[in-house]
């Protein structure tokens, strides 16, 4: 969540705070709550701490897009978005293949188990599937 400043020192006095990290960091706990305690009222907190990040973002906007699709993805879902859900997922998968990433891959197989056992035979995600070449 923080980030060296270039010209700096070495030392830790030359950190600064990624806003865009604690932002999203802030909404993926707030959908793990909402989760886990049955409480949607956590929903919106999360969603507008992702809108926080998003508009947060440094120069690395490519790989933050993909983290925050997929948490997004996740909050869709939450609220039983499926096809929203499905379109963020596949997003992010585009935005992971572009600059070459497969970090997210594991998170965004488990929304296309999750998607598919809420909505198995809607067209989004069918497509998710697709995209991720599941199907």
């Amino acid at each position: 969540m923080a980030e060296r400043v270039e010209g700096g020192e070495e030392d830790a006095s030359q950190l600064k705070l990624n806003r865009a990290a604690v932002h999203h960091e802030r909404a993926k706990l707030l959908l793990t709550l909402a989760l886990r305690q049955g409480e949607s009222k956590h929903l919106g907190e999360a969603y507008r701490e992702l809108a926080q990040a998003r508009s947060g973002l440094g120069s690395d906007v490519g790989l933050w897009r993909m983290y925050l699709d997929v948490t997004e993805a996740k909050l869709f879902l939450a609220w039983g978005e499926v096809e929203q859900s499905a379109w963020l997922g596949a997003r992010a998968w585009d935005v992971a293949q572009k600059i070459g990433s497969v970090k997210v891959e594991p998170e965004l197989r488990a929304l296309h188990a999750s998607l598919n056992a809420k909505a198995p035979g809607h067209a989004s995600v069918q497509w998710l599937g697709l995209t991720l070449g599941l199907v």
